[in-house]
């Protein structure tokens, strides 16, 4: 799952790279950079929300939005309402890193009214390339098949705070991981934590994109996760149970039988005691079918 959030990082940025290196290096204006590029940029990367352009002043000269629209996200504002918005005053087009491909930090988008994540790339003449991601699309990424009941996937920053999750609740509210749930995740790479009142069984593991420093936390309830447990442990006891009974009561049927056996031969050796030869017997126990064709030889030789 990290390798996931990574790569949804990961490949918006090197898709940017290289949507604005050919044009910075021959010089083409930022109006060339058509409306069906952007729409690529927007349709091929999972966690995007928006790409657009703006051009040296800070107006939007160019916006698409991915196509595809997940289920539950919120509903889109058209372009044309979007288009020569200015934005010269933002934090991504004021950075001072804005010339090169870079990873803003999180800030609430006039173009998406949503917080988001922008990668922004130079383009020729003073312009800026800008991919937004959004937070709720990045924590959705894991929502397959091969998620488990009641499995959550936190995204969190350095300081414990919940940027992203699956349904986006825990990061609109700002909440945040216990610093000691983040201490014993960073020291040990997995543990239980306790989160809205409920105790789980979480494990972490680092992402390391442009300058983020984020982890992925992956939680399920600590019942789930010990539920294997307690069911082998409910099948070992029952197991144990029945072939302890069965041993038990194999054990009292052969002493049973060899208890009635014992009698007889001391019943017959009674007999032979007062001179009588009893009938010959079968017994299923082979040492004392032996003894009692011992008893049975040593009398007919006392009798000769």
């Amino acid at each position: 799952i990290a390798h996931s959030t990574q790569r949804a990082l990961t490949r918006p940025v090197a898709a940017a790279q290289a949507a604005v290196h050919p044009l910075g290096a021959n010089g083409t204006p930022v109006a060339a950079l058509n409306s069906a590029m952007l729409q690529h940029l927007a349709d091929s990367n999972d966690a995007a929300e928006s790409v657009y352009t703006l051009n040296r002043t800070g107006h939007v000269t160019a916006l698409a939005y991915p196509r595809a629209h997940a289920p539950g996200m919120p509903a889109r504002g058209s372009t044309g309402s979007r288009l020569a918005l200015d934005l010269s005053q933002s934090e991504i087009f004021r950075s001072p890193d804005r010339g090169q491909v870079r990873i803003s930090p999180i800030f609430l988008s006039s173009v998406s009214d949503q917080p988001m994540l922008a990668i922004t790339g130079p383009l020729s003449g003073g312009g800026l390339l800008v991919m937004e991601l959004g937070l709720a699309r990045l924590g959705q990424v894991h929502n397959g098949p091969e998620m488990a009941d009641g499995m959550q996937v936190l995204i969190v920053d350095s300081n414990g705070q919940i940027i992203a999750d699956r349904d986006g609740t825990k990061a609109r509210q700002s909440a945040m991981l216990p610093i000691e749930a983040m201490r014993q995740l960073e020291a040990a790479g997995a543990g239980v934590v306790s989160l809205d009142e409920a105790r789980w069984f979480a494990s972490t593991a680092h992402i390391s994109v442009a300058a983020l420093d984020w982890r992925v936390v992956v939680m399920r309830p600590e019942a789930l996760v010990y539920q294997p447990v307690f069911a082998i442990v409910w099948v070992s006891t029952v197991s144990t149970v029945l072939v302890l009974g069965v041993a038990m009561w194999l054990f009292m049927w052969i002493t049973r039988k060899f208890s009635h056996a014992t009698e007889t031969l001391t019943e017959d050796a009674r007999l032979l005691e007062q001179g009588h030869i009893p009938a010959p017997r079968q017994f299923r126990i082979k040492e004392l079918d032996a003894l009692d064709r011992s008893l049975r030889s040593m009398a007919h030789n006392l009798l000769q």
